[in-house]
């Protein structure tokens, strides 16, 4: 599977508490894989997660797809074996680079030659001692730069958010919130005029949440519905109702409204939190009956 095959059915999304690592198979680099590069990703409470690109290339390549786009950073050695940069190596950094945000990509070598022209301009550390001989200085050095990586992540996670969170509306936070309950929210339909001028304030507020990625949709069992056809439970698959849920950009989102107004207790206290639910199902449910 090519990588844009890949990924614009899979977007990028990071899901696991894993960090993706690039680097050679090759015996010169086993004791800086499992005395630097292994402990530090695992001191930082991650998990590496290492391809062994050598078994095929179907397969592998599907994996190597998927650890890249699922993990929470791409740790990549690119340092030379000999005269030359590993090629695989070099290509997992090109997609990583193509699908993830410039600080989840971290990138390391151990050798003073000349970058390809292609990276060259890209953010490289170079580690201050031999990973062989001073793993503990190198382990170091690689822990903090994964630690640096997650702190400039988060921060720029905590921009999106608050972006996103500026161009919300009273509407819109309404349609958020009712997104949030476990049975979602319901794709405005309306039975007067007076429904129907609502309904395109609901709409647009739908399109600036999609927009936003804070919902996203969950479209209808039609294959369920047809495997009842002809009995008394059947029901038209074009009127089965279409539904939005909300992301986790958008839960982290609506967190951080609430605690900002004040509302923690809301989400802290059960009993409080389903009443809040009760009153958006109840505020947002008007255009649907």
């Amino acid at each position: 599977m090519y990588p844009n095959h890949y990924f614009s059915l899979f977007p990028s999304f990071p899901s696991e508490p894993t960090v993706f690592v690039a680097m050679p198979f090759d015996p010169l680099f086993d004791i800086r894989w499992g005395n630097v590069i292994k402990p530090a990703i695992e001191s930082i409470d991650l998990k590496p997660h290492r391809v062994d690109s050598g078994r095929g290339s179907g397969p592998i390549l599907t994996e190597i797809l998927q650890g890249i786009s699922a993990c929470q950073l791409v740790f990549a050695d690119i340092s030379m074996i000999g005269s030359d940069r590993n090629e695989n190596v070099m290509y997992e950094v090109g997609i990583a680079h193509a699908v993830r945000q410039p600080n989840e990509v971290v990138i390391f070598r151990g050798d003073n030659k000349q970058l390809p022209f292609d990276v060259a301009g890209v953010r490289i550390n170079q580690y201050s001692t031999s990973p062989e001989s001073d793993s503990p200085t190198a382990r170091e050095q690689v822990r903090q730069a994964l630690e640096d990586a997650l702190k400039e992540r988060d921060l720029a996670n905590s921009m999106a958010v608050q972006l996103a969170i500026r161009k919300l509306d009273e509407t819109s936070f309404s349609l958020l919130s009712k997104a949030s309950t476990p049975e979602g929210l319901e794709h405005p339909v309306y039975k007067t005029i007076g429904q129907g001028v609502t309904v395109i304030n609901y709409q647009l507020a739908i399109s600036k949440l999609l927009e936003l990625s804070l919902i996203e949709p969950v479209h209808p069992d039609w294959y369920k519905a047809y495997m009842k056809l002809g009995t008394e439970e059947f029901v038209e698959p074009n009127s089965l109702p279409f539904r939005y849920t909300v992301t986790e950009l958008g839960k982290v989102a609506l967190r951080e409204i609430v605690v900002k107004a004040g509302l923690q207790r809301i989400l802290d206290e059960p009993e409080m939190h389903q009443r809040f639910l009760d009153h958006v199902k109840r505020k947002s449910s008007g255009i649907s009956s």
